[in-house]
């Protein structure tokens, strides 16, 4: 029946809004789309594209999000809520520029706009832009002057510049308007902690406010109804008493009552997870349970201390290990990690969603290395997810909580009377209870001019966090310069410029008490990138510690430069981690004993500049002992394992230390190494599981299919429930079309890991190849359950709808872009099959999708594509990661002929040319590349078919490097070659118009053997 838009259509979008405000999502956006197809142009068009992109981003479906939006927006420009949401959108993403830009959009059209302001308030305060922040924030309140989260922003706006008062006036308000306003509850308690001292007296009456704010906390909630206690906890984390470790007290009675608080109301919210849970009795042969739960898998301290050095040396036939990150942020560290754990998942997701994840993995130690910087971690540790519960010293202060168990720290930093400052049991690891690798960056010359400073002055690091430095040692520095008139001290800037002035009005008071000015001597510099902070290091002459809060990270990098360092060990473990790497060094003579000998010392190597020199000398001969240090690993690994009584599953200590250089080995793409190592284990245990499933991630890497099953076989038969091993062997079985098969270990391993997105994943497109579509379409779902923002797994689910006609035509032309979008990304990794199967399926979807008819035509113009269509549905193209090769695709088949060309391949002689497999590699790669920037374009066939017969009777040609299967080798041009003068396979060559024959004809020199003018371009090696 035809349906009439004017009559029709303000009746659906009525029904769409009721079924939006019902939460009938899928109601909605049927309803919603109905609408815009029977009224696209309407201005109330962009209203229903608006609640779609809200309804889809709800489901966590951002590129529908995003494509809605933007529509709202083709249709009206002007419609500030969308540029708002597209802002909110864009923030949630990281992409803090497109947020700001939409914000501002936002506010252009709508001058007043409550959330616009609101929300580019905050944008700018995660960035610093204080003012800016406080000045949006304070124009929301002229608009809304009763909400109460921004006057809760407000006050985190004046905390951060340590206007404590106003900050006390805002959280204040906010608890006017929302007496059940937590966040503003616990910050009001935190406030009363200053970022940084103006008088040291005023240490004793902060902290003497914040203990009384701190029990009127706990008395509140005390006395509060469980409704009350259980919305409390949802603030738990948005304020903690951070810098209450940079007074420089013991801080345990105080951490014990705001630990007894806080897990008080998460048990009253999530009573599930408070309950004990006992020691398990674990078997030779069973692995530790260890999962670790941060907010820093990244270039972070936390992670660069202690954490990687965790993950990468537990032995890991003794346990397996689970990450998950509660942040958004990724960078190169991040895909470190990712790959380092067993199993990683990353945020963010909700306390319940966490929740569940840790409790379905069964571990049996749960580490937290450290509470006070992420709200997300300090939540999960008031739970009970795991018999053993243990923190660290990545923000070295005790938790307080009475469900963490342990304490890792170090036996040389930790005083005699440690045991005292804990709530939780001590445990001192040997030396610096770290495993640390020194870093790995090439500084750059700075120029002293640009800091101000003369070639013979000395400049003295004094680059910590200014909250460090406590007012009673102000001193120190006029002191020193007094003796040492050529001195210069390098502070860094903090974050917040308001931090910086109260250092500075400090360090100017301090000078002028000896008559000097702290301009002439004190220099700061903006804050810097890692590598930016290793350059500056780089220019000092000596290194004055932190007293009190000494440093750590920031001192292992120094000592890179071999440079001299001052420091003065404290009463508390966190006032001597310098002290302990010295001593770690056995350079103790700049240790100091008292406040007096630090000064002597500094002095003393100013104006010695031998003794200066003997001390860097020391550095440079001992700064060995502090990297790679596997003491610290091997006294955890027995520590868990004594307190689990587990006994160990390997004897020998010799296969341990084997086994953990060859995953280290493993990790760093050096191969070889690794495998040498994993024979040498198996020689002395030939069923040793953890190196028979080394083996087989080797042997795939490798495309050597049938060892890597082989050796996936040996593993689950050892270790049979070993879900990764049952993982990575139906991953083999699917590569070479072994697909019963694959599907068999796919289940085995569900069956142990029914939490694995990747796994449901595999599983479905097996299952789909198989045309099982109805258990294929059920594995999808799984799989987006576990990973709801998969955008892959969500096109695939789509195509299988598609398939079988089950896909709603109004999300039909949505998945056909996100087709074409996943098709260009495996193009572009050189998977040219697969890339083939999205395009076919965006044409599909949307038969006329321009983009996508232009991009299939041009791969199957531009790259051969196999000809039959058996071959097309049996095999799939994979990017192969090869040193030398980065942009060769290689083919992985179950053909006959496929597997004809690799018995070819596998079987060739060696090199003919005097020339390294890398070498031709790097030609390859050249080769390709060169192609690859002309958009593959290619000659006639006349000229082809000249030049393919004349190349091949070229005397420059090779077989191709053993184990090396180059893309145009894998398909029916048998028997093939590679010129060694270019790198380019034979058939591909005559093919290119991106460039000539590099060889000289032999009776015409300006010619060259296709008899074509001579021109050889440049090729790159890269």
């Amino acid at each position: 029946m035809v349906m009439h838009p004017e009559v029709l259509t303000p009746k659906i979008l009525e029904t769409a809004l009721q079924h939006h405000q019902a939460g009938r999502e899928n109601e909605a956006i049927v309803t919603y789309q109905q609408f815009l197809q029977s009224s696209p142009e309407q201005p109330l068009a962009a209203f229903a594209c608006n609640q779609l992109g809200n309804l889809f981003e709800q489901q966590g479906k951002i590129d529908a999000a995003l494509q809605f939006y933007r529509q709202a927006l083709q249709i009206n420009p002007a419609y500030a809520e969308v540029h708002n949401n597209l802002g909110n959108l864009f923030a949630q993403q990281g992409k803090l520029k497109d947020a700001e830009q939409c914000y501002r959009f936002a506010l252009q059209f709508n001058p007043d706009f409550f959330e616009p302001h609101k929300n580019l308030a905050n944008l700018l305060g995660q960035q610093g832009q204080l003012d800016a922040a406080i000045q949006l924030c304070q124009r929301a309140l002229q608009l809304r002057p009763d909400d109460a989260q921004a006057h809760y922003d407000l006050g985190n706006f004046f905390k951060q510049q340590d206007q404590r008062e106003a900050a006390i006036v805002a959280y204040q308000q906010a608890l006017q308007f929302d007496p059940n306003y937590a966040e503003a509850r616990f910050a009001l308690c935190t406030i009363q902690l200053p970022i940084i001292y103006q008088k040291q007296e005023e240490i004793a009456i902060r902290r003497q406010q914040y203990t009384q704010k701190l029990q009127e906390l706990i008395t509140f909630y005390q006395t509060a109804s469980p409704e009350e206690q259980a919305h409390a906890a949802t603030a738990i984390g948005s304020s903690q008493p951070f810098y209450l470790a940079y007074q420089g007290l013991c801080d345990r009675p105080l951490q014990q009552a705001y630990g007894q608080l806080i897990c008080q109301l998460m048990a009253t919210r999530f009573p599930q997870w408070s309950q004990p849970l006992p020691l398990p009795q674990l078997s030779r042969g069973e692995k530790v349970r260890v999962g670790i739960v941060s907010g820093h898998f990244r270039n972070h301290s936390v992670w660069k201390i202690p954490v990687k050095g965790w993950v990468d040396n537990l032995d890991r036939s003794e346990f397996e290990l689970f990450g998950y990150y509660t942040d958004i942020r990724r960078d190169a560290e991040t895909l470190k990690a990712a790959t380092a754990f067993d199993k990683f998942i990353q945020g963010p997701l909700t306390i319940e969603q966490w929740g569940e994840i840790i409790q379905n993995d069964r571990l049996h130690v749960l580490m937290f290395p450290e509470f006070g910087m992420d709200a997300t971690t300090v939540q999960l540790g008031c739970l009970r997810f795991a018999p053993l519960q243990i923190t660290s010293w990545g923000h070295p202060e005790t938790s307080g909580m009475p469900t963490i168990d342990y304490y890792l720290s170090s036996k040389l930093m930790e005083p005699d009377s440690a045991a005292n400052h804990y709530t939780e049991t001590l445990v001192e690891l040997p030396h610096l209870s770290i495993y640390y690798t020194p870093p790995n960056s090439q500084s750059e010359v700075i120029n002293r001019r640009d800091l101000s400073v003369n070639e013979d002055d000395i400049l003295f690091w004094c680059g910590q966090s200014l909250f460090k430095y406590l007012p009673a040692d102000d001193d120190i520095f006029p002191t020193i310069a007094q003796k040492v008139e050529n001195a210069r001290f390098l502070f860094i800037d903090e974050p917040t410029a308001a931090i910086t002035q109260m250092f500075q009005q400090r360090l100017q008071q301090a000078f002028i008490k000896l008559g000097l000015h702290y301009q002439d001597y004190c220099r700061f510099i903006p804050r810097m990138t890692p590598t930016q902070f290793s350059d500056m290091v780089s220019i000092a002459d000596i290194v004055l510690d932190s007293i009190g809060w000494s440093g750590c990270n920031s001192t292992l990098e120094v000592i890179e430069h071999n440079l001299p360092i001052v420091t003065l060990p404290g009463d508390l473990m966190r006032g001597r981690h310098s002290y302990a790497i010295l001593k770690l060094m056995g350079i103790e003579t700049t240790i100091a004993q008292d406040k007096d000998d630090y000064i002597n010392l500094a002095i003393r190597l100013g104006h010695d500049r031998a003794f200066r020199q003997h001390i860097a000398q020391q550095v440079a001969a001992q700064k060995h002992l502090l990297y790679n240090d596997l003491t610290p690993i091997k006294a955890l690994e027995n520590f868990l394992l004594t307190t689990l009584q587990k006994p160990r599953n390997t004897q020998s200590s010799v296969i341990s230390d084997f086994l953990r250089q060859a995953l280290q080995f493993h990790r760093n793409h050096q191969l070889e190494q690794a495998e040498h190592l994993y024979l040498q284990i198996l020689a002395l245990d030939s069923a040793q599981p953890e190196t028979l499933y080394g083996l087989g991630q080797l042997a795939q890497q490798r495309h050597e299919f049938s060892t890597a099953q082989q050796m996936f076989q040996a593993v689950v038969q050892v270790q049979p429930h070993s879900a990764k091993a049952w993982f990575s062997l139906g991953n083999v079985y699917q590569m070479t079309g072994q697909l019963i098969e694959a599907t068999d270990a796919y289940w085995q391993a569900v069956a142990l890991r029914s939490d694995s997105a990747a796994l449901y994943n595999n599983l479905g497109y097996t299952l789909q190849q198989l045309e099982q579509w109805q258990e294929a379409i059920f594995c999808y779902q799984k799989a987006l359950e576990l990973q709801p923002g998969s955008i892959e797994i969500d096109v695939n689910l789509a195509n299988a709808l598609q398939t079988l006609g089950k896909l709603p035509t109004e999300h039909q032309k949505h998945y056909a872009a996100l087709n074409l979008r996943m098709g260009m990304g495996r193009q572009q990794a050189g998977d040219f099959q697969t890339a083939r199967l999205y395009y076919q399926y965006a044409i599909a979807l949307q038969p006329n999708l321009e983009a996508a008819h232009h991009a299939l035509h041009t791969l199957e113009n531009s790259v051969d594509l196999a000809d039959s269509e058996d071959y097309l549905q049996q095999n799939k193209t994979h990017l192969v990661n090869h040193s030398g090769n980065s942009l060769a695709a290689k083919r992985e088949t179950t053909s006959t002929s496929t597997q004809n060309t690799t018995q070819f391949v596998e079987n060739s002689a060696p090199l003919t040319q005097e020339k390294s497999d890398l070498e031709l590699l790097q030609k390859v790669s050249g080769a390709i590349w060169n192609w690859a920037k002309t958009g593959f374009s290619t000659v006639d066939e006349a000229t082809f078919e000249k030049r393919y017969q004349t190349c091949l009777q070229c005397p420059n040609l090779t077989n191709a490097p053993k184990k090396f299967i180059y893309k145009a080798i894998a398909l029916n041009h048998t028997p093939d070659k590679i010129c060694s003068l270019c790198g380019c396979v034979v058939f591909r060559k005559a093919h290119m118009t991106s460039e000539s024959c590099p060889d000289r004809h032999p009776s015409q020199p300006g010619w060259n053997r296709w008899e074509e003018p001579y021109s050889t371009p440049p090729i790159p090696n890269n």
